[in-house]
């Protein structure tokens, strides 16, 4: 009797063990499945936000390459033995010689140029310096050859004073044939004259394209990342593959479909949308940034005005030369972080104190997660979703208004009113999508025309108003009116077109027109209508 109800007891006690195991198994399998689903979103996440920050180093890394080599070209260009042509047999010899040795110590001093010639516009060189693998040297007279049919000759004879021209990067040509091995290069030079205007040859550099690769390379050491880089030039074509045998594509006659463009056509049109992007592939993550080196207005701030006066150019059958930074991810490396995790925690699964600790980890990061989203709502609650400026709700509601006019407390300010002309043809002809391209660029290009204390908000639709400090003179606010349609009215490229609009703007000041907030808005919404109705002047100042 004892010994069944001994066994019953036991029966009763598997039972319920086996219940409540199964129990706590169910509820720590979900809990592990619910951590590995949530903790490898958060890694990719900020995968995503890791590569698009890697990108930006690596066109760092590039572009400062190229502003070498530009500010090397114009250094190079403006010095005085360039000026004056020699007038006796004698004195170019001479001339020669100081130009040769000139090269020569700019070869030696800086390492990434193969070849720094000077070519008369006839097509002749006239003194060429050669790297040769890290021993530079002066080329003799009788191995100068003419190159009147490489097309970057013509090109640069054909160039106004000041202008730079830069060559698609491709393959180094001697003797009419491709160098081997393959040697990256881009050709920078300009039209050379003398203090009399006149044209005296033409100054071109053979910038060694592998410099741009090994900035890649370098940039690609300081950051951890497991994407692998490639850089494509505007038609999609490989400058740098993921393979050997995929880059220069263009080059060669039996190669013409050896591109990006070619074989991921999908996702080449996807890139061609914008200037930079992330896209996420069955395959894996493809993050994109253009890089524009014809326009100074994308260059860095720190540099970009050494080129404002210097109009850049390039070989005419060239639509929008650019470069293509593209990174890739696999698939695979998506959460290595969380895939090791996982497999270093199953020996304790089966402890209740994984489980717990597991509970704790997850109700944190829940927590963490709502914080975020918070923070989120409060910021787009205030900030425009398609510009990320302020939105009208930052004007009219209570508190961001006050915080607004505290910023403005005894300051004189200007309230201006902009509304672009020809934006709804925009939008009926090309439809949203564009339209919504078009009205990022020209918030981008409001921003950067005013200070970072001012503040710039879109009303709705294709409507803003900037809001000024310190400006009290009509004068100084129809400066900044000027400049503000000046960038709105230059042309926008949102790929495949090529668009142009203009603004009406009007203005009202605190100095003439009163302190309060909304009656300026108010004033400078009815002198922007005023300005609208004007066909030769779309700004107008309010009326007193």
């Amino acid at each position: 009797m004892a010994m069944a109800r001994y066994k019953s007891i036991n029966t009763s006690l598997l039972k319920q063990f086996a219940i409540i195991f199964s129990g706590l198994t169910f509820i720590l399998l979900s809990v592990v499945i619910f951590w590995y689903l949530l903790k490898s979103q958060q890694e990719f996440d900020f995968l995503k936000h890791q590569e698009q920050h890697v990108l930006s180093i690596h066109e760092k890394a590039i572009m400062q390459e190229y502003e070498e080599m530009l500010s090397d070209l114009l250094t190079l260009a403006s010095l005085p033995i360039h000026n004056t042509a020699p007038k006796s047999e004698k004195a170019l010899k001479a001339y020669k010689k100081m130009l040769s040795d000139t090269y020569l110590t700019v070869t030696k001093g800086r390492g990434r140029y193969d070849q720094i010639r000077y070519i008369s516009h006839q097509g002749q060189e006239l003194v060429r310096v050669n790297f040769n693998d890290g021993l530079p040297n002066i080329v003799p007279e009788d191995e100068l050859q003419n190159k009147a049919h490489r097309y970057y000759v013509s090109d640069i004879c054909n160039l106004q004073s000041g202008q730079i021209y830069v060559s698609r990067m491709d393959l180094n040509i001697e003797n009419n044939q491709l160098e081997i091995p393959y040697k990256p290069m881009i050709r920078a030079g300009m039209n050379i004259f003398d203090d009399a205007g006149n044209p005296q040859g033409i100054l071109v550099l053979n910038y060694l394209g592998n410099r741009i690769f090994e900035a890649l390379e370098y940039a690609a050491h300081i950051v951890d990342s497991p994407a692998k880089m490639m850089l494509l030039d505007q038609d999609g074509y490989w400058l740098k593959g993921l393979k050997p045998n995929q880059a220069w594509g263009f080059m060669f006659a039996d190669k013409q479909q050896v591109s990006f463009a070619y074989q991921e056509p999908e996702l080449w049109q996807s890139i061609q949308k914008q200037s930079l992007g992330q896209i996420n592939t069955p395959e894996g993550l493809y993050t994109f940034r253009t890089i524009l080196p014809l326009k100074p207005d994308t260059f860095p701030d720190s540099w970009r005005y050494d080129f404002d006066n210097h109009p850049f150019a390039t070989q005419k059958d060239l639509n929008d030369y650019s470069w293509i930074l593209v990174s890739f991810i696999p698939k695979d490396s998506f959460s290595p972080q969380t895939d090791a995790l996982l497999r270093e925690a199953l020996p304790f699964l089966a402890a209740s104190l994984i489980i717990l600790a597991i509970f704790a980890y997850l109700l944190a990061t829940y927590r963490q997660d709502k914080l975020y989203f918070q923070n989120k709502t409060h910021f787009m609650a205030y900030h425009d979703e398609l510009t990320g400026l302020y939105n009208r709700h930052t004007l009219y509601q209570k508190s961001t208004r006050n915080k607004i006019l505290n910023g403005l407390n005894n300051i004189p300010y200007a309230v201006f009113f902009l509304d672009l002309d020809g934006f709804k043809p925009v939008n009926d002809q090309y439809g949203h999508n564009i339209g919504d391209e078009v009205l990022k660029i020209i918030a981008k290009r409001i921003q950067n025309s005013v200070r970072t204390s001012d503040i710039v908000v879109r009303l709705g639709g294709d409507e803003f108003a900037i809001i000024t400090p310190n400006i009290k003179r009509p004068l100084d606010a129809r400066h900044l009116a000027d400049k503000l349609n000046e960038q709105i009215s230059a042309p926008i490229q949102v790929a495949p077109h090529t668009l142009h609009l203009s603004g009406s703007i009007g203005i009202a000041l605190s100095a003439q027109h009163g302190e309060n907030l909304e009656h300026l808005i108010a004033m400078a919404d009815a002198a922007m209508y005023q300005a609208k109705q004007n066909k030769e002047d779309k700004i107008c100042l309010a009326e007193r």
